[in-house]
C-alpha cells in the first residue's frame, strides 16, 4: 500500500472515531474536553486531506519524516478515542503535534513552490513585454497557490498555469542568450553589441522590434 492509500485509509478510520457511548455520565468539564478532542480530531483529518490533495494535484512530497510524524498522530488519536475517556493534557499534547506538523508541511511546501516556480516566473516576468497580457494572468493562476493554506481549487490553479507557462515559453522559443539579452534590457543594460543575428532573428520573429530601444550611457 503506498504512503497516500495509507494516510488516506487511516484518516477514514479517524474520522469515524467516537467517543464510548456507554461511558458514565461526563460532568461539564469533560465535556469541553470531549468537544476539544472532536474538534482537533476534525482538524487532523483536514490537514491529512489537504496534504493528500497537494500530493495528487502536483509533485509535491512531504519528507518521510513527516509523513511517518502524521501516521503516528492519526495512530494514537485512534487509541485515545477507544480508551473511553480523554484527559485535557492529552488532547493539549495532539494538538501542539498538530500544530508541528502543519508548520513543517507549510514549510516543504514554501520550499517545494518555490523550486517549482522560481524559475519560470523569472521567465514570465522577462517576456512580459513580449507576450502582454497573457503573463499577468498565468502569474497570478501560478501565486493562487503560494499559500500552505490554498484550497484545491487554487492548486489546480497553479497546476494549469505552471502547464500554460510552459508552453508560452516553449513558444517564445526563450534561449539562453534571449534571455540574457531580456535581462539587460529589464536592467537598462542591453547595447548594440548585445544584438547578434539571433536575438535580431528573434526579435524580428515576434514582432517586436518597435518595442527595443537602446539608449545612450552616461
Amino acid at each position: 500500500m503506498d504512503l497516500n492509500s495509507e494516510i488516506i485509509n487511516r484518516t477514514q478510520e479517524v474520522k469515524q472515531f467516537a467517543l464510548n457511548a456507554a461511558a458514565a455520565k461526563r460532568n461539564d468539564e469533560q465535556k469541553k474536553i470531549d468537544q476539544n478532542f472532536s474538534d482537533v480530531i476534525k482538524m487532523v483529518s483536514a490537514l491529512v486531506e489537504h496534504i493528500v490533495g497537494a500530493t495528487k494535484k502536483t509533485s509535491f512530497r512531504c519528507s518521510d519524516e513527516l509523513s511517518d510524524r502524521l501516521k503516528e498522530l492519526l495512530q494514537n488519536s485512534k487509541t485515545l478515542t477507544t480508551s473511553g475517556a480523554v484527559r485535557g493534557d492529552q488532547v493539549f499534547g495532539i494538538k501542539k503535534t498538530l500544530n508541528e506538523i502543519n508548520e513543517e508541511a507549510s514549510s516543504q511546501w514554501s520550499e517545494y513552490y518555490s523550486d517549482e516556480t522560481k524559475s519560470i516566473e523569472e521567465l514570465l516576468s522577462l517576456a512580459r513585454n513580449v507576450a502582454g497580457s497573457d503573463v499577468g494572468s498565468l502569474l497570478m493562476d501560478i501565486r493562487s497557490a503560494k499559500d500552505w493554506k490554498s484550497n484545491d481549487a487554487y492548486l489546480d490553479k497553479m497546476t494549469l498555469g505552471l502547464k500554460n507557462a510552459k508552453n508560452l515559453i516553449t513558444k517564445l522559443d526563450l534561449q539562453d542568450n534571449i534571455v540574457e539579452f531580456l535581462k539587460k534590457m529589464m536592467n537598462q543594460e542591453a547595447t548594440l553589441e548585445d544584438l547578434d543575428d539571433d536575438v535580431m532573428e528573434w526579435i524580428t520573429r515576434e514582432g517586436i522590434k518597435s518595442k527595443i530601444k537602446i539608449g545612450f550611457t552616461r
